[in-house]
């Protein structure tokens, strides 16, 4: 509904219910009589498809920069104890693949 609103589209109609006055302003009666198109089903399918499409790819994003975050802490604490060198980060490295 917001995006429709926003859309040009949206604010010619809302427009064309405003009263002009120090601020554009409109009656609640007019708003709700406002006719708001809709997309035919299947693209509003398509589009809910995308969405959690998306939405998942986000989740899975937050996933591996949780992991990210713990393993860069995991070398950083590391690092400040003196256990890092560059021949067993070498070693450790080949062992993960």
């Amino acid at each position: 509904m917001v995006a429709y609103l926003n859309s040009p589209v949206g604010r010619r109609k809302v427009a064309g219910i405003t009263i002009e006055a120090t601020r554009a302003r409109f009656a609640l009666g007019n708003f709700k009589k406002l006719e708001i198109e809709l997309p035919p089903v299947d693209w509003q399918e398509q589009f809910a498809h995308q969405i959690q499409s998306t939405n998942g790819l986000k989740q899975l994003q937050r996933a591996h920069l949780s992991k990210l975050d713990a393993l860069f802490a995991c070398l950083e604490h590391r690092a400040f104890r003196g256990e890092l060198s560059f021949t067993r980060a070498t070693r450790e490295l080949a062992m993960v693949g």
